[in-house]
């Protein structure tokens, strides 16, 4: 019937709303312990050492962490000056590309191990029974949500890469839609 369906839509929105707002206190409220960068730079610390990433351009890094190209020159700069990065340069000698230092690596590793120790709080509110049936739901919202390379960028920008792997469904949806325009 037409009027509980909506009813039920709007229950179920409100609460995932209510949720996403508990994560993002979580996650964003307070700076990790001991981790004396914003937002951007974190975000832009954890996707310059993506595994699997190419060396990326500022202008990339930019477009993945929702910045402008100007306030991710500046982050870069904070970066360098704090010794996590060096710039160093593409292929062509053309562009900057950021790298990590060995700090830049031990800071990432915290940024990342702060993260997960924070989200790990979800984990003990969802009993076994359920937490196969959320991972599938999580994974098929990751999935439906990923329009694209950029938006899989964009969603994993503070992921660890490593623990996901070959089954991330953010890449995997990325896959298939590039397959798709091929």
């Amino acid at each position: 019937d037409m009027p509980n369906q909506h009813a039920n839509k709007i229950v179920f929105l409100n609460r995932l709303g209510a949720l996403s707002q508990i994560m993002t206190d979580l996650l964003a409220v307070n700076a990790p312990d001991g981790v004396p960068l914003g937002t951007t730079a974190s975000a832009a610390l954890v996707v310059i050492g993506h595994d699997d990433a190419e060396p990326l351009m500022i202008a990339e890094l930019a477009q993945i962490c929702s910045v402008s190209h100007s306030v991710m020159v500046r982050t870069v700069d904070q970066l360098e000056r704090g010794g996590y990065i060096l710039r160093g340069r593409s292929k062509d000698h053309r562009a900057v590309v950021p790298e990590l230092t060995e700090e830049g690596r031990q800071m990432r590793r915290k940024i990342l191990d702060q993260r997960m120790a924070r989200l790990d709080v979800l984990w003990g509110t969802v009993d076994d029974a359920d937490r196969a049936t959320l991972a599938r739901l999580v994974d098929q919202l990751l999935s439906g949500l990923t329009k694209d390379r950029l938006s899989s960028e964009r969603t994993c920008r503070m992921c660890d890469t490593t623990s996901c792997g070959a089954d991330c469904p953010t890449e995997l949806a990325a896959r298939s839609v590039e397959s798709v325009k091929t």
